[in-house]
């Protein structure tokens, strides 16, 4: 038996032991290496508990589903059909978190999360908060030697999402770019834009936040409380605005200020969740303007492996941006710690590679 972190609602985390996972046709078995935690994770985790049952990204579901959807691990064990050119035991590698039913549109674009039969791991099945996973070998994006584990936990999700936003605009290099919210996901964009060859403008409210963002790559870092982000961009473009903004906050303010900041015929991103419905005056501000409004969800997995590369090519130090790695016992604190904000990213990791500074 293995044990698995389960979201019980009402912010409780709660550990469970589930059978050892045994692969069928087509899947392996990983050994988690790291798991990361993200913010969408905490959409869920905050929704109310109900006796007996638990929660997880499928409401429909009542019973316990191990959380967990940025998960990196080995490959310890494979099913029939699975060769070892595929996967070979002791493969590093990072689990693209969805499958689908592999032959509608959007499953042929390798974009499975919008296919009417999408599964995620960590949400509608099990997730890498624990010790092994079974995924389909088809899920499996190999980690260069280069690539840290630790790393491919971030690149699973959060910094893959980073990579999906900025592979919406049109053009990353030298071009300006802001970033509206400086956790996780637009740490990862202002790295990641950086090292595309881009000039890269931080927004956040949080100090510490921001001045993270200029180790990463920002030149530019605006605090929203003591200056209009529409007119900071301006005011650092010649007066036209930025190209392209990824906005990460979810926010009211941060949507708005993300369309405002674009010049007439640059693009906004939108990545974050949380803000709802919003006024905007649609035909000045995007058809007269005229500006680019695109929603982003996560990526692709074509997107997922060029990410990783690009992380190997170039040595971008994508796990530098993790600053906190708990053990599964400590789950809890874990995301008390998390859902309380700061800077960087939060893993669970493997026991022995958690003791240390800045671990629990």
């Amino acid at each position: 038996m293995m044990r698995g972190a389960v979201f019980a609602g009402d912010s409780r985390v709660e550990l469970l032991e589930f059978p050892d996972p045994r692969p069928g046709p087509g899947e392996v078995v990983l050994q988690i290496d790291a798991s990361g935690l993200c913010g969408s994770d905490l959409h869920t985790l905050g929704r109310p508990g109900t006796p007996g049952a638990y929660v997880s990204v499928d409401p429909r579901r009542v019973d316990p589903v191990i959380a967990g959807h940025e998960p990196v691990g080995t490959v310890v064990d494979r099913g029939t059909g699975v060769t070892d050119a595929e996967a070979p035991i002791g493969l590093r590698a990072v689990c693209f978190h969805y499958s689908g039913c592999g032959t509608c549109a959007y499953c042929r674009a390798e974009r499975p999360q919008l296919c009417a039969e999408t599964i995620g791991y960590g949400g509608t099945r099990h997730g890498g908060h624990a010790g092994f996973l079974v995924v389909p070998a088809a899920t499996l994006v190999p980690l260069p030697d280069e690539v840290s584990a630790e790393a491919g936990a971030c690149l699973a999700c959060g910094s893959g999402t980073a990579f999906g936003a900025l592979k919406r605009l049109p053009r990353v290099d030298g071009e300006t770019i802001m970033v509206i919210g400086l956790g996780p996901v637009g740490a990862s964009a202002v790295m990641l834009a950086n090292a595309m060859g881009a000039r890269v403008i931080g927004v956040d409210i949080d100090a510490a936040r921001r001045e993270a963002a200029i180790g990463y790559g920002a030149e530019l870092v605006v605090d929203p409380n003591s200056a209009e982000i529409a007119s900071a961009a301006r005011e650092a473009t010649d007066g036209f605005g930025v190209s392209g903004a990824i906005e990460t906050s979810g926010t009211t303010l941060g949507r708005q200020a993300a369309l405002l900041a674009t010049r007439p015929e640059g693009s906004a991103v939108f990545v974050g969740l949380g803000a709802g419905a919003w006024s905007l005056e649609f035909d000045r501000e995007v058809v007269m303007a005229p500006r680019a409004v695109i929603g982003s969800r996560t990526f692709s997995k074509a997107e997922l492996v060029e990410c990783v590369a690009l992380v190997a090519e170039r040595g971008i130090p994508i796990d530098s941006l993790v600053t906190r790695r708990y053990t599964l016992d400590n789950a809890q604190i874990a995301y008390d710690e998390f859902a309380a904000g700061g800077v960087g990213k939060h893993l669970i990791v493997r026991a022995t590679d958690a003791d240390g500074g800045s671990r629990r």
